[in-house]
């Protein structure tokens, strides 16, 4: 069978318009790969505190996205934009339910001070990540991105020249290498 990937909206988004907004790469990759898109219970993951030290409703997040996985999942991985690629990360790094991979779209490594043990070095395990970063990313300085990578202990960086939602060209080709991989393991078992 195909890989079954759990795709997360970045702030103030939807999942009907995140599914939209990743057809030029999905469409690529539907001979690997199903995806649902979820919707956050209020648009957003978290609203951040005005010093970024605080994300209140992050725990309301984590039990629905949990609650949703024990009804629709399991899941091999995650495809995700900017706040939920930051969401991704903390799922990952907390063990709420488990997946493989995950694909991670502008997205930085959270702020809060709560998790900022699980944000360093390598300290993400069991869960490779694919990144990636708009060079010309005015929201969120591709540093940033590449900070939140080496928070993976196994990541991969992918770099456009576009901003903050990659527009023109998607890395197609390395996805189904990076995809590829995870699928040949499901179907040895």
């Amino acid at each position: 069978g195909k890989l079954k990937i759990l795709a997360l909206h970045g702030w103030n988004g939807n999942g009907r318009h995140f599914d939209k907004q990743l057809k030029p790469l999905t469409k690529h990759l539907e001979e690997l790969a199903d995806f649902t898109f979820v919707s956050a219970p209020t648009k957003k993951w978290w609203s951040a505190s005005p010093d970024f030290k605080v994300y209140h409703g992050i725990e309301e997040s984590e039990r629905f996205l949990v609650e949703f996985v024990e009804k629709h999942g399991p899941f091999d991985g995650v495809i995700a934009h900017s706040q939920g690629a930051a969401m991704s990360g903390i799922l990952a790094a907390k063990k709420l339910f488990p997946f493989k991979f995950a694909i991670l779209i502008s997205g930085f490594p959270s702020r809060a001070l709560i998790h900022q043990d699980l944000m360093r070095k390598n300290e993400i395990k069991g869960v490779s990540s694919f990144h990636i970063i708009g060079l010309k990313d005015d929201v969120i300085p591709p540093e940033k991105t590449r900070e939140y990578a080496d928070a993976f202990e196994t990541s991969e960086i992918w770099t456009h020249s576009g901003g903050h939602m990659p527009e023109e060209s998607w890395p197609i080709q390395e996805l189904k290498d990076f995809l590829s991989k995870f699928l040949a393991t499901r179907n040895k078992l």
